[in-house]
């Protein structure tokens, strides 16, 4: 993103990320933690935290160059803590990834929107 983007570029930007992140984390989820047991020092672990430091970062650039989303950044902002807090402990309950899992489909339909 630059100061040149249009919204609708900086938007869909906005959304493949958020949809890659998704698809990351549900992936681990699915492959290792089904049982409950997450590792975070797992080499894919790794990459899920270099994506939420890339999507926080575009975040924070979208944040200032469209104000006027303020609703939208913030839950979105709220997604990216959530994705990471959950990722980040050893084990992770059925309800925590349930409402990570509905906070992140509330994001992309309003993204799709």
């Amino acid at each position: 993103m630059d100061e040149y983007s249009l919204k609708k570029h900086d938007q869909a930007e906005l959304k493949y990320l958020c949809e890659m992140l998704y698809r990351c984390a549900y992936s681990i989820y699915n492959e290792s933690v089904g049982n409950g047991i997450n590792n975070p020092t797992y080499d894919y672990h790794m990459q899920l935290n270099e994506l939420i430091d890339h999507v926080s970062a575009f975040m924070m650039l979208y944040k200032i160059k469209h104000q006027n989303d303020a609703h939208l950044t913030n839950e979105i902002e709220f997604y990216i803590d959530n994705t990471f807090s959950i990722f980040g402990m050893e084990i992770i309950e059925l309800s925590e990834f349930i409402h990570w899992k509905n906070i992140a489909s509330n994001i992309l339909v309003q993204l799709n929107q």
